[in-house]
């Protein structure tokens, strides 16, 4: 039963970081910059297989954070910018760490109660598709107002409370 969610947190894991790595040399970053994120990434993918594969809950934390180290460093290599892609990153590294979580959680005694399990997934959809609409929405009022406009820095605090009231949510109901 468990095979299900470590197989697709180890999978997404792997996308995310060959996404990051390509994001970093498609945009012509240094070649430091680019190796460095390549070796966080693939440093994050391995630890969230290898916690996966061992059942260490704790290890995931490592490698979520490594995931999206990697990103930063490949989008923020060069310096300052938009990137579209933050927000689906960011809901899909939340989307890795549940999955690999629910694995962990899996391999040993569990009961098993579906009704229970479907309104956890379903309140993980919701808030993950939340975050990502703010997400976009703080990034596109960013590129259309300019990053210097002061409804800029208010529509990112908004949205950075929003992202904070969201994750309290899913941690009171988990």
């Amino acid at each position: 039963r468990s095979l299900t969610p470590a197989v697709l947190a180890v999978a997404l894991a792997v996308g995310l970081a060959a996404a990051a790595t390509l994001h970093g040399s498609l945009d012509g970053e240094r070649t430091h910059v680019a190796h460095a994120a390549a070796a966080a990434v693939g440093v994050g993918a391995l630890a969230v297989a290898a916690a996966v594969a061992g059942g260490w809950s704790r290890a995931v934390s490592w490698g979520i954070a490594l995931l999206a180290a990697g990103y930063a460093i490949s989008v923020l290599g060069e310096g300052s910018r938009l990137d579209l892609t933050a927000p689906l990153f960011g809901a899909l590294l939340v989307v890795t760490a549940e999955l690999a979580y629910t694995a962990c959680e899996w391999r040993g005694p569990h009961a098993v109660n579906r009704a229970a399990e479907v309104r956890r997934w379903l309140r993980l959809t919701g808030v993950v598709a939340l975050g990502a609409l703010i997400g976009l929405g703080a990034l596109g009022l960013t590129s259309a107002w300019g990053a210097g406009s002061p409804a800029v820095l208010v529509a990112g605090g908004a949205a950075a409370i929003l992202l904070l009231v969201l994750v309290a949510m899913l941690h009171r109901q988990t």
